[in-house]
């Protein structure tokens, strides 16, 4: 209970035997030599030396109030000879907790409310607190200084607890301290500590306890690029998984033609990171890579170095030659498909695991041409040993055939099913159409209008023969061609 200065008065007016004298002499007032926190309990001791003055009857504690900015007491000690007094309070935890100490004195004037001294010297306790620093891997340990009256600090020692053990004396600081840096400990445990001041006489002044737990933010242990896909309107789509167990949601994009720039600031969805690069250059390999940032903004991990699919034509005689890169330059494997468009939307014309290249004859599908152009496009299918399984779709590479006919110069019609057959390749359906094979004497051996028709060169012997050839293309172009083609049995 807290009790005024009257109150007070009026306690020891009733409690201790009046002495009959008709005036008081204030007495000196005691000297406050000690304030300590007991770590464990958060309660204060308090010691001081007694007032020099006689007939002290008691003495008054008193702790300072913030709120009210003045002295209040706290409790009346009613024995003169008992000099220390522990405060019970919870306080400590948060604040620095300041303390005077009076004397009263008997008898009391008629009229008056008693005789107490002036106050004591203060003292106040030492309030320790706690920072850890995630981004350097250190905890600071902060402390308000002891008064170096009326005894002398000598120094300061820090007591450490480790996961609920006793606080134990660790570092040293000298008295000018009022911090110290920790930069050893272990991860995820509870670390409480306390400062001990020593002073002149032997004695110490302890503070509060304080706790921390040495928690980082937990970050990915992997990043898995899912696809990179160019779309309908010709950006690049791309998506990432992400440790599901990380704590991390902030990541950041770089992008490099020659070196890494960052180009976007993301944040994830559940384990997903997504962007759409709507300023990509299709004509070239874009590179990506994404980073996970922690609290601290710094790059926690990086993930592998992805890029969009280009894939790139080569016309040569009647092979269309169909190159591309891989789409991740990181550790995952692919499955390759390559996609072919001959004017009625894509499908399906090759796989390939590792190969990213692939030789298509002209022959085998010109003739499925209902547009002006041959179109490409390649799909790729993520091994994945982590994450999502994705699949990366690259952008369209596009041959104009033109109207054009090529005539192959040998064939060997022996049944090995390889080049067993000879006819013109086309890049177009010819709306007229006519070929005549003949040998070295005029003899015509095979004739026909039908451009599917072929010549199986059964009744040649092996040897040089002529051809003769006239087409009209669907624009009415008209086109003769004459030629001769070898026979190798």
């Amino acid at each position: 209970m807290r009790l005024s200065l009257s109150t007070v008065a009026l306690f020891l007016m009733l409690t201790i035997p009046a002495v009959s004298q008709e005036n008081c002499t204030v007495p000196l007032p005691p000297v406050l030599t000690l304030v300590s926190v007991q770590p464990e309990t958060g309660n204060i001791d308090i010691s001081w030396n007694p007032s020099p003055s006689t007939n002290i009857a008691a003495y008054i504690v008193y702790t300072y109030n913030e709120t009210t900015a003045g002295w209040i007491s706290v409790d009346t000690i009613k024995d003169p000879s008992i000099t220390n007094y522990t405060y019970l309070t919870s306080a400590t935890k948060y604040q620095i907790v300041k303390f005077v100490v009076a004397a009263y004195r008997l008898p009391l004037a008629p009229g008056k409310d008693g005789c107490p001294s002036e106050l004591s010297n203060s003292l106040s306790t030492i309030f320790c607190s706690t920072a850890f620093d995630t981004c350097r891997a250190k905890i600071a340990v902060m402390w308000n200084k002891y008064q170096d009256a009326p005894k002398k600090v000598t120094g300061y020692t820090i007591f450490v607890s480790e996961n609920s053990g006793p606080l134990i004396p660790k570092y040293d600081t000298p008295a000018i301290a009022d911090s110290y840096s920790i930069n050893t400990f272990s991860t995820d445990a509870n670390y409480c500590y306390a400062i001990r001041a020593s002073l002149d006489d032997a004695t110490f002044s302890f503070s509060n306890k304080t706790c921390i737990v040495t928690s980082f933010q937990n970050p990915p242990s992997w990043i898995s690029t899912d696809y990179v896909r160019v779309n309908e309107n010709k950006d690049i789509e791309l998506a990432w998984s992400a440790d599901p167990s990380s704590e991390i949601t902030r990541y950041v994009l770089e992008k490099a033609g020659t070196s890494f720039s960052t180009v976007a600031s993301l944040s994830a969805s559940g384990s997903m990171v997504f962007y759409t690069d709507r300023n990509a250059d299709l004509t070239k390999i874009n590179y990506y890579r994404l980073k996970a940032i922690n609290n601290c903004d710094l790059a926690a991990l990086t993930s592998e170095v992805s890029s969009n699919i280009l894939p790139v034509i080569r016309n040569s005689g009647n092979q269309l030659e169909i190159d591309w890169n891989q789409v991740v330059t990181g550790t995952h494997s692919h499955e390759y498909e390559l996609m072919i468009n001959t004017g009625s939307g894509y499908r399906f014309l090759a796989s390939t695991d590792t190969s990213t290249a692939y030789s298509a004859g002209l022959a085998d599908i010109v003739f499925d041409l209902t547009a002006g152009q041959l179109c490409f496009q390649v799909r790729a299918g993520q091994k994945n040993p982590v994450g999502s399984a994705g699949e990366s779709i690259s952008s369209e590479a596009c041959f104009s055939p033109g109207e054009t006919v090529t005539v192959p110069n040998l064939f060997t019609p022996n049944n090995d099913l390889l080049n067993d057959l000879f006819r013109p390749v086309m890049s177009f359906t010819p709306s007229a159409y006519h070929l005549v094979i003949s040998d070295r004497d005029g003899k015509v051996l095979f004739e026909s209008g039908d451009f599917n028709e072929s010549w199986d060169g059964s009744d040649a012997v092996q040897g040089v023969y002529l051809w003769t050839l006239r087409v009209t293309a669907p624009s009415g172009k008209k086109i003769s061609k004459t030629g001769t083609v070898a026979i190798k049995k």
